[in-house]
């Protein structure tokens, strides 16, 4: 929730244009990403699993906003195949760049938990590293919050992702 109302505030405070503001920084390139890996959780009904993203910021008139999916397993022994999961979409905006090579972007999404069907809501921060080419390694710190009524959970974790990026 402190992730989505940051997210929010930054979000706000850029999107005021005036005419020195709109000279000081050149329309921007599009940008796109997708990638996989695994993450470590600090808390949360697991202590590890599999992660996946795909981001697309369009730039132009869209500037520093794009639009962000993720899926993650929620099951320890992935021996027996995948029991649950998140499902999520949201926001991203990347608060800071040096292109090509590094990128910081800020996320906030809703989605659900399966199988049984329960809203979460979260988001984090995103470092991405190019290597060689498109591609880059992913630093991922995340903030989850699974509905349950009183039996909710907090999800907090990091993640770490190979994966192609522009």
């Amino acid at each position: 929730m402190v992730i989505a109302a940051v997210s929010l505030a930054a979000l706000l405070a850029s999107a005021r244009v005036t005419r020195h503001t709109a000279s000081a920084e050149p329309a921007r390139d599009w940008h796109a990403g997708i990638g996989a890996g695994g993450y470590v959780a600090i808390l949360g009904p697991v202590s590890n699993g599999l992660v996946a993203s795909a981001d697309v910021s369009p730039g132009g008139s869209f500037g520093r906003l794009g639009a962000r999916v993720e899926a993650r397993t929620l099951d320890d022994d992935l021996g027996d195949g995948i029991d649950g999961g998140l499902l999520l979409g949201g926001v991203v905006y990347e608060a800071a760049a040096a292109r090509p090579r590094l990128a910081v972007a800020l996320h906030g999404e809703a989605g659900v938990a399966v199988p049984d069907l329960h809203l979460a809501v979260g988001g984090g921060v995103e470092t991405t590293l190019w290597i060689i080419g498109p591609l880059a390694v992913g630093l991922d710190a995340t903030v989850h919050l699974v509905l349950r009524g009183v039996d909710s959970e907090l999800l907090v974790g990091s993640a770490l992702t190979l994966g192609l990026a522009r």
